[in-house]
């Protein structure tokens, strides 16, 4: 990459990285706020659940997560993560995801019978001095039933 050296890059990909994973934890601890805080101001979502239907803007996304029903308590497992860094500024990047599901209750909850695989394809910008995502795109490609 033209202008950055091989540590600036190797930087930029650590951190886009991290921020994919990060992403999961906030949102299996319920974090909403802090889920939308990791997009750009006019940064967009698109589900999983929804890959046709954005949602535009952190104001927004924050809105959505917390309408979501507390119906269920989830975990993602994110591997195979490769970001591209295209510039100084913004990168690209792909990881799988492998999602459970439980009602919630007390200790140690039982996992419903269906795992949902799928992968998410990013779009990160440098905001502020901050990587953030400017668009998450995730799809689902497979899931189990009992």
């Amino acid at each position: 990459m033209a202008g950055l050296s091989t540590r600036e890059r190797l930087d930029v990909e650590w951190t886009c990285a991290k921020l994919t994973h990060r992403f999961a934890q906030l949102l299996d601890g319920g974090d909403w706020d802090g889920v939308s805080d990791l997009f750009a101001r006019d940064g967009a979502l698109y589900r999983p659940s929804a890959p046709d239907e954005p949602v535009k803007g952190r104001a927004a996304i924050r809105a959505a997560y917390h309408a979501r029903p507390a119906a269920k308590v989830t975990q993602h497992f994110i591997t195979n993560t490769v970001v591209d860094v295209t510039s100084a500024t913004e990168a690209t990047g792909v990881c799988y995801i492998l999602m459970y599901t439980a009602t919630p209750g007390e200790g140690v909850l039982k996992a419903d019978a269906v795992e949902t695989l799928g992968r998410y394809h990013d779009r990160f910008v440098l905001e502020d001095g901050t990587w953030k995502f400017l668009e998450r795109r995730g799809s689902v490609s497979m899931k189990t039933v009992g």
